[in-house]
């Protein structure tokens, strides 16, 4: 069975962030393998601010459009990916603000056009991504923060339903799950906002594991239970929307010790119930954000750059018919 069968025999999503370069080359290949495989996209970057509203009142929807298309045609679930990413994903026409209610204009606009554009389409979206210092449980210092005060999240959420009182709204968070500060301070403020009724639908966990290009090391499978269940007892869906491991070139064992991390973190994730979609961070080795920024032999993905599955591929399978086997429901989450 695909990994597309095994999620929907468990009642999940198992997705993949989509490369718009690749996409539009056409390349059967790649959409091939997404399509088979996968039963939900992510945007990549297209839907980022930054990409689809480069300057104020610029839109560039094509690449985000053509990815929206492919997914209704092959009957995929779309995360829309991300509204406000503070450090990363603004504009420096936004990060020029100063003003409050110009700051919420612009978002309100923003909000206005893309949720109307994809209204009925897009079932979810990273409303705001990375709130806090990759590896700290303190805020960056943003825009976002500085002009709309330690309450935005509120406010950003509030805007949101308000435009599309429909959509799901979620916060996606990084490194969360293997920085102990940053667990105990992201979830107080996810209680806040639980507790005061914001219209928060879920939390997604990254789960990118990059160690040892970039530390921690790989979370253990109670750190990965730990941050989901967190979020579970509050009430929230969860996902993992952003996850893939490096087979780092210096270890003899690389492709069986990703295999064995693959396995045992999205089995400890799929096992609490509320926790609904496993996504990678992208489709094959061969279009990955990893070779920019590692190195072109890291290999962090299910299938090689040849589109054939790795042993990770076969570990991920087993935890996806493990989750199966505990909740047949036999349709796509």
């Amino acid at each position: 069975m695909t990994l597309r069968e095994l999620a929907q025999a468990g009642g999940i999503r198992v997705g993949a962030a989509v490369n718009d370069v690749a996409l539009a080359t056409g390349d059967p290949e790649y959409r091939s393998l997404l399509s088979t495989e996968f039963n939900s996209v992510t945007a990549e970057r297209v839907m980022k601010w930054r990409f689809v509203q480069p300057e104020p009142g610029r839109w560039e929807w094509q690449p985000a459009d053509a990815l929206v298309d492919f997914a209704a045609a092959n009957e995929m679930e779309i995360r829309g990916h991300t509204i406000v990413w503070p450090v990363m994903g603004t504009p420096e026409y936004i990060e020029e603000i100063t003003d409050p209610v110009a700051l919420r204009s612009q978002l309100t606009d923003h909000m206005e056009a893309f949720f109307s554009r994809y209204r009925g389409r897009i079932a979810r979206v990273d409303l705001v991504n990375e709130p806090l210092h990759w590896l700290e449980g303190r805020h960056f210092g943003h825009v976002w923060l500085d002009v709309l005060g330690q309450d935005y999240l509120a406010e950003v959420l509030t805007i949101a339903h308000d435009v599309d009182p429909d959509i799901e709204l979620w916060i996606n968070e990084t490194h969360s799950e293997v920085v102990p500060d940053k667990h105990a301070r992201f979830s107080e403020i996810v209680a806040d906002l639980v507790e005061r009724g914001l219209p928060l639908h879920g939390i997604g966990v990254q789960g990118h594991q990059l160690y040892p290009d970039f530390i921690p090391a790989p979370a253990t499978p109670e750190q990965i239970h730990l941050a989901v269940n967190t979020y579970a007892d509050m009430g929230l869906e969860v996902a993992v929307t952003e996850m893939d491991v490096l087979a780092h070139p210096t270890d003899p064992d690389r492709l069986d010790v990703q295999a064995r991390i693959y396995g045992e973190l999205v089995d400890a994730a799929l096992s609490v119930d509320a926790c609904r979609e496993i996504t990678f961070w992208g489709v094959s080795d061969a279009h990955t954000w990893v070779d920019e920024h590692f190195g072109e032999d890291r290999a962090p993905l299910l299938f090689d750059r040849a589109g054939e599955p790795k042993p990770a591929y076969h570990a991920v399978a087993a935890a996806l018919a493990a989750r199966a086997a505990r909740t047949p429901t036999g349709e796509a989450a």
